[in-house]
């Protein structure tokens, strides 16, 4: 027992001020372990313990028993009990509590400590009536920390470069770099903690009202929050979130906040775990559903397996419509103006079930990708130069995973019947990346219509029915036959004779 404004140590004394400093104290503004303290009668010295939680007389007045004097506890002279060192006398405290005593750096690391090894000592040893805000202030400084740490070196690696860089070689100016770097780096912190409370608040709210729902419960909602802010120690672990930290964070997050709970509420540990496990819980499920949610929407939508490449071909079928509207009814000599003209990426012309990728698509000496990464400029110009050494009379060429059919069709007045895409699938990517032959991959081939639809055609009957169908319909206009899609290849387009 020290005085709190000097620390003079106050045992056996028979007076209620501090000899050093003359501060007036009171037995009951300390606390202490049960029955680790003599409070003894000042008028005959007869021995008490106190036996209350914390280490105070009950009842705090009375008759003393051997001179019947009547004593209050305040009145008492206080020594540690036998055997009993004068630091064991201390009661339990929260070491984040007495920062302004024994240091705020000091306190924040025995606080984390008692957070990843003993959360329910930490939670027991936190006055329900203590501040709530001294809670947050805790939860939010620990979980900046760990920003802050990672964002050193690479604040560092940034002011390396730019010291190596000079203004007239192109570099950015030094008083503009650190400007922005500063706005970025508190709007890293302002994040973090509307973050923090925003998280915490939302998961404190979820978890007092299932307590709530699940039973009766002896403190308010602020105790739970104390729960949740200070089991947010464990978030040091995110400094190393490189090596996959964050994950252990959030595990011992968890089971210390579960601890801290049952423990401050006093509650089962079955109600505290589906308490504290529903928001983690919520969370997981959200995500596989989401992900569920994608899966089939890709399956059924742009790029699946049958009618799933149904939204990719009529994206690239509006395209081409829309590329003929602003040139007189006539589609784009190759399918590269297309990403130039209507802003189409790499990705449009792949479908994500082969294995076919941008870089694997050749125009000219470049790829795909290449391309999509020029300026607005430098794809005009390749596109321009590529068009000049492509043959005269196309029937049909292949870019990606489509075989273009639109040469030699007036789209303004086209006939709704006649295809202007096929998607099908490159078999230079199967035979090089897969060794798959191409029918047994492809079920389906996709085709865009001139009227803006698509059809899903069975590739079983494609060579048998449908493509001689549409070729049927392609002589009625004076247009060529259509071969095989899949012998459709970057190296052998499809060349004739189109009628005018």
């Amino acid at each position: 027992m020290n005085c709190k404004t000097c620390e003079y140590t106050l045992w056996n004394l028979t007076t209620g001020k501090c000899p050093e400093c003359g501060e007036p104290f009171l037995p009951s503004e300390f606390e202490f372990k049960p029955n680790a303290v003599h409070f003894c009668c000042p008028h005959c010295e007869q021995v008490y313990f106190g036996t209350t939680p914390t280490g105070h007389l009950h009842p705090p007045e009375f008759d003393c028993v051997q001179c019947g004097e009547h004593v209050s506890m305040d009145e008492m002279i206080l020594r540690p009990a036998e055997g009993i060192r004068e630091t064991e006398t201390q009661a339990d405290f929260n070491p984040w509590l007495e920062r302004g005593r024994r240091g705020r750096f000091k306190s924040w690391v025995a606080t984390i400590g008692r957070v990843l090894i003993a959360p329910g000592r930490l939670i027991k040893a936190t006055p329900p009536q203590s501040s709530i805000w001294q809670a947050w202030w805790f939860a939010i400084i620990t979980l900046m920390v760990p920003v802050m740490v990672m964002a050193i070196p690479l604040g560092v690696i940034a002011i390396l470069l730019v010291g190596r860089m000079s203004p007239s070689s192109g570099g950015p100016n030094p008083g503009t770099f650190f400007g922005i770097a500063g706005i970025g780096v508190a709007i890293l912190l302002v994040s973090v903690v509307l973050g923090s409370f925003i998280f915490i608040g939302l998961w404190g709210l979820l978890i007092h009202g299932l307590l709530r729902l699940t039973g009766p419960l002896e403190q308010g909602i602020g105790r739970t929050y104390q729960a949740l802010c200070y089991s947010a120690g464990t978030s040091v672990f995110n400094i190393l979130a490189l090596c996959g930290g964050q994950y252990v964070s959030y595990i011992w997050w968890i089971v210390s906040a579960t601890i801290m709970i049952k423990d401050g509420h006093k509650v089962h540990g079955g109600r505290a775990s589906f308490a504290v496990l529903s928001l983690p819980l919520l969370f997981i499920v959200t995500i596989i559903v989401g992900y569920g949610f994608l899966f089939f929407s890709l399956l059924s939508g742009s790029g699946g397996f049958g009618p799933g490449f149904t939204d990719r071909t009529a994206g690239m079928t509006t395209n081409i419509i829309a590329y003929a509207t602003v040139h007189n009814g006539k589609g784009p000599d190759h399918a590269i103006e297309l990403m130039s003209d209507q802003g189409l990426s790499s990705m449009d012309y792949v479908s994500w079930e082969s294995p076919t990728v941008g870089e694997d698509v050749p125009v000219a000496d470049l790829t795909l990708a290449d391309y999509e990464i020029m300026s607005a400029e430098e794809k005009q110009s390749a596109a321009l130069s590529f068009v000049e050494s492509q043959p005269e009379n196309l029937i049909a060429h292949r870019l990606g995973d489509f075989v273009f059919t639109y040469h030699g069709i007036d789209l303004n007045n086209a006939d709704p019947g006649l295809w202007l895409v096929i998607l099908s699938f490159d078999p230079d990517s199967f035979s090089v990346g897969m060794g798959q032959n191409f029918v047994t991959v492809q079920s389906t081939f996709t085709v865009g219509l001139a009227d803006g639809t698509t059809s899903d055609l069975p590739v079983a009957t494609f060579l048998t029915i449908n493509l001689p169908r549409q070729n049927a319909l392609r002589a009625s206009f004076g247009l060529p036959p259509l071969p095989d899609p899949s012998t459709v290849t970057y190296g052998s387009p499809a060349i004739g004779t189109i009628d005018p």
